[in-house]
């Protein structure tokens, strides 16, 4: 009875696993005939749908990345004051150029040597000349707008509370400002002093730097500008810095050479008027931009 039954059992188990196998089978044969038949009807289609089913067993288990899009506020820049500035200094200096060639050729002299300044100084006043009058124009312009894109390089853009023109006009009235009193205190110390020689030479190599600063400046504005190179705001940087040291060395050999003229004096004009703002300016600077 017990071995009668167990050959029932092994019988049924062996029928089910027949049956399944033949179900599969089946099914697998069914399927491939179906495939061949679409295969017929469509011949793309099966490597399409057969690349879909690879690329979903790639990508099964993996979660898919979301990244979130934020907008991105684009704000339009007219700069079309910048074009109008740099035009309006090269005028000016193509009329310098054109009308007043010799005496610019001097001018760019008497900034390499001391004795060309002297001649300048023999043909006449620069002050009382006209060509002073576009130079010194040339000048603050063109290095206020050097100060401007410098400051809005170092400034981050959440730190600027006015527009770029805006920060123009405050930095040209402000260097405008600087430099005639300057020149004020400096007649007034001459009066105090008697120094008026020495002084009229120290003013006229003021004026020649200052006109050659503005023309190297004028360039370096256009590279600025139009080649979104921050490289050449440093180079800006050192030729102005270079420029400005070798003004003080000349300062200061002009006031050597003057025996009735105190060292002592020429040293605290020296501290007070030309390195002491230079001081306070660039730890402005730094304390604003850097830290």
């Amino acid at each position: 009875m017990t071995q009668d039954t167990n050959n029932v059992f092994q019988d049924t188990a062996q029928i089910n696993e027949n049956f399944v196998i033949g179900t599969s089978v089946d099914s697998i044969l069914s399927e491939t005939a179906n495939n061949k038949q679409n295969d017929s009807i469509n011949p793309g289609k099966s490597d399409t749908v057969v690349k879909e089913k690879n690329l979903q067993k790639f990508f099964t288990g993996k979660e898919s990345i979301k990244k979130e899009i934020a907008p991105i506020k684009i704000t339009s820049i007219n700069n079309d004051w910048i074009l109008g500035i740099i035009i309006l200094c090269a005028v000016l200096y193509s009329f310098v150029h054109t009308f007043y060639h010799k005496r610019i050729l001097q001018i760019y002299s008497a900034f390499g040597a001391r004795h060309y300044a002297n001649q300048v100084n023999r043909e006449g006043n620069l002050y009382n000349e006209r060509i002073s009058i576009p130079l010194l124009i040339i000048f603050f312009l063109s290095f206020s707008l050097f100060l401007v894109q410098a400051f809005i390089f170092f400034i981050d853009e959440e730190n600027l509370f006015f527009q770029a023109h805006i920060y123009y006009i405050i930095i040209c009235l402000l260097l405008l400002v600087f430099w005639f009193a300057k020149i004020f205190i400096i007649l007034v110390i001459s009066k105090i002093f008697h120094t008026e020689k020495m002084t009229k030479e120290y003013l006229l190599n003021m004026l020649i730097y200052t006109a050659i600063t503005g023309i190297v400046i004028l360039p370096i504005n256009i590279l600025i500008i139009y080649s979104h190179n921050s490289f050449f705001i440093y180079v800006g940087i050192i030729i102005t810095s270079l420029i400005i040291i070798y003004w003080l060395i000349r300062g200061f050999i002009i006031g050597l050479s003057y025996q009735n003229y105190s060292s002592l004096h020429l040293f605290i004009y020296l501290c007070s008027l030309e390195i002491l703002p230079l001081i306070v300016i660039t730890k402005m600077v730094i304390r604003n931009c850097f830290i």
